[in-house]
């Protein structure tokens, strides 16, 4: 990719599900994919995302208001976001979501999977623990897949995106 000016300082996408098996059906534990509603539909650039917070001020992340800046991966089940709507910052930033398990999902098996990104890097951690299978984002331009299936407990789980932005072009 050609890094300018004008493609967004930084970001985050996700698409996930978390599957508790209980008996012979699998239970679907909710979690969201980044930058839509309640029902699951993609929302507008500028948007708050109510599932996700950023740990540097605990307000809601923005979805983006350029959702395709050059190569940046795609997906019709999920938007980029960001601290702010037009991507800007450098730094390292923290996301996360929180999702409740009882006693009789942990019990019988949480597996939680799905793919994500990060403009530039990042970690994914459960519940502050580091989870290998997800360490360092291929960067924006591919999707990492992942599968967390031990580090669960009952009642709130969180899971937090660790994302590094080692440039702030959109501010240049």
């Amino acid at each position: 990719m050609v890094r300018n000016r004008f493609r967004p300082g930084a970001s985050l996408l996700l698409t996930a599900s978390c599957l508790a098996p209980l008996a012979a059906q699998a239970q679907t534990v909710p979690l969201f994919s980044t930058g839509v509603d309640a029902i699951g539909a993609p929302m507008n650039g500028g948007d708050r995302d109510d599932h996700y917070t950023f740990v540097q001020d605990f307000a809601r992340g923005f979805i983006l208001n350029n959702q395709t800046p050059g190569p940046y991966v795609q997906s019709p089940t999920s938007r980029w976001i960001w601290a702010n709507a037009a991507g800007t910052g450098s730094g390292v930033f923290d996301c996360f979501t929180t999702f409740t398990l009882t006693a009789q999902e942990v019990a019988s098996g949480i597996s939680l999977t799905g793919r994500w990104t990060t403009d530039n890097t990042g970690s994914l951690l459960l519940n502050g623990v580091a989870q290998s299978s997800t360490f360092n984002s291929p960067d924006f331009t591919a999707w990492t897949p992942f599968n967390i299936t031990s580090g669960f407990t009952v009642g709130t789980n969180t899971l937090t995106f660790r994302v590094t932005n080692l440039n702030d072009f959109a501010a240049a």
